[in-house]
């Protein structure tokens, strides 16, 4: 449903979205005559007891997202477990949560998909509701105070068809319980940013076979543990960041085995040289590519990507403009192009110009200098419509 003026269109709108709202008083009439609402999106509102009664009575919604509202502790309830056909809930705050998940187990029994961010949680109330979602496929849990050991040790017992767990922002596990990690044989998406050493990553790369989308962070794993990552055949996404043994062993065992890598993100790995970034051409679907803080950078790291969407790479000083116009010749699909570094020169705007010029995709570049580029973006730009330019100073 829309509105043209002062009359109410009478659409099938089943989605609705808005951000940055301070008051509510003249949606609620509007959000009354929703009758077939599936997907609702909030973001920054200021929600009360009268607004929530009126999404309560949205029977239809199956997705439900929440960002940062403000919300009084003993309300959210009589929204959420009205809901009974909901199967994606995402919500963050400084709210009560404890409060607002009381009886969703019992009521939201279609659940899929669960995204808490930003809140104090309590083992006793709300995990035990989350440990009943027995439907449940998505997991994740980000910036959440006192999650610990014995989240992972109920989650892997009563949480089976778990497809995606994150935990963003939780450092409170032992390596010791997340090797349990490899009881959830059905996970596809697995986002860990707490410490794992080589027995963790070892049991998940020997029981969690269908990964599809694996992201570490700050782990303490050798390099001999990470090369266990080519186990990993069903790969398309792979972010290795803050660890430190990721070294050309790593790089070449994943470029040989990991043939479905569509994304590769690096970041601060000291130990990876020209020999290791060589073997990522081997890496034939790769669209996404991204270095960050890894000193050795050459200009082998252009070859053969014939595929490549984006490309992003910071605080490297050993790459060429040569590089660079090698990756814009043989990139005809290049949409995004992230850099900080000098190499970004005339020549290599001139190669981005006529390069753009000969698209026959229609697909937009966006280069994006987000270092002290003293280069000035002439009239000849002008000459393709395929080429954006942004200068970000960091």
């Amino acid at each position: 449903m829309s509105k043209r003026g002062g009359e109410i269109i009478k659409d099938p709108i089943k989605k609705f979205k808005l951000e940055e709202i301070k008051d509510l008083t003249d949606i609620r009439s509007t959000l009354e005559k929703f009758k077939r609402l599936r997907r609702l999106h909030l973001k920054h509102w200021i929600l009360k007891k009268e607004t929530l009664k009126i999404i309560g009575t949205k029977k239809t919604l199956v997705h439900l997202t929440l960002l940062d509202c403000q919300i009084e502790n003993d309300d959210l309830p009589l929204l959420i477990t009205e809901l009974e056909n909901l199967e994606y809930l995402e919500i963050s705050g400084n709210w009560n949560i404890e409060n607002s998940l009381n009886g969703i187990s019992k009521k939201c029994k279609k659940l899929k998909q669960l995204k808490l961010r930003k809140y104090p949680m309590s083992y006793s109330s709300v995990f035990e509701e989350i440990l009943q979602l027995y439907n449940l496929e998505c997991l994740v849990i980000c910036d959440v105070e006192n999650v610990d050991d014995n989240y992972i040790i109920q989650i892997t017992k009563n949480l089976k068809k778990l497809k995606t767990l994150e935990f963003g922002c939780c450092d409170n596990f032992t390596n010791d319980t997340l090797q349990q990690l490899g009881q959830l044989k059905e996970l596809e998406h697995l986002l860990l940013s707490s410490a794992h050493n080589d027995e963790s990553i070892i049991s998940i790369t020997n029981n969690c076979n269908k990964l599809k989308s694996l992201r570490l962070f700050h782990c303490t794993g050798t390099s001999s543990a990470l090369c266990e990552l080519e186990k990993l055949k069903y790969l398309e996404t792979l972010h290795l960041y803050d660890i430190e043994n990721v070294n050309d062993d790593v790089i070449i065992c994943i470029a040989n085995q990991c043939k479905n890598l569509k994304t590769l993100k690096i970041n601060f790995s000291l130990k990876l040289t020209e020999i290791g970034l060589k073997e990522i051409e081997k890496l034939e679907n790769l669209e996404c590519l991204e270095l960050k803080h890894i000193k050795n950078i050459t200009d082998v790291v252009f070859n053969k990507k014939y595929k490549l969407k984006t490309f992003k790479c910071f605080d490297s000083t050993k790459f060429t403009d040569q590089g660079l116009k090698k990756l814009l010749k043989n990139c005809q699909s290049l949409e995004t192009l992230i850099i900080n570094s000098a190499v970004f020169t005339n020549q290599v705007l001139l190669c981005a110009i006529e390069e753009t010029k000969k698209r026959t995709n229609n697909i937009l570049l966006t280069i994006i200098d987000m270092g002290k580029c003293h280069i000035k973006v002439g009239s000849n730009i002008n000459s393709t419509p395929l080429l954006e330019i942004i200068h970000k100073f960091v």
